[in-house]
């Protein structure tokens, strides 16, 4: 009788032990469901901010290359303009330029 007493109790003793872990797993999931839930909205928001800076980064870039562009455009435009203008003040070119060997010609003809 006593060794049945004590088997029985035991065996309460067990039982309690394991309901109180099962009551330790439920507080414990009931507590990590909304952390993970907290965790998940954090890593969405973290890959957000980053999208929205490459972004960013992207539509700078773009727009440095495009400000580039048309001042390059403007310089080229400047450079020819300032080209016409130089070709125009040129006076007319009454022959052709001399080449070499007609120039040595001429040099051999005044000096000899």
């Amino acid at each position: 009788a006593v060794a049945a007493a004590e088997t029985a109790m035991r065996k309460s003793i067990v039982a309690l032990e394991a309901s109180m872990r099962e009551v330790r797993v439920d507080d414990f999931t009931d507590r990590l469901v909304p952390l993970q839930e907290k965790w998940r909205r954090q890593r969405e928001r973290k890959a957000h901010v980053a999208e929205c800076a490459a972004l960013r980064a992207a539509a700078a870039a773009e727009a440095e290359a495009t400000r580039k562009a048309a001042f390059d455009a403007e310089v080229m435009e400047m450079f020819e303009a300032d080209e016409a203008r130089k070709r125009a003040a040129l006076p007319p070119p009454d022959r052709a330029l001399p080449t070499f060997d007609s120039a040595c010609e001429r040099i051999r003809r005044s000096v000899f």
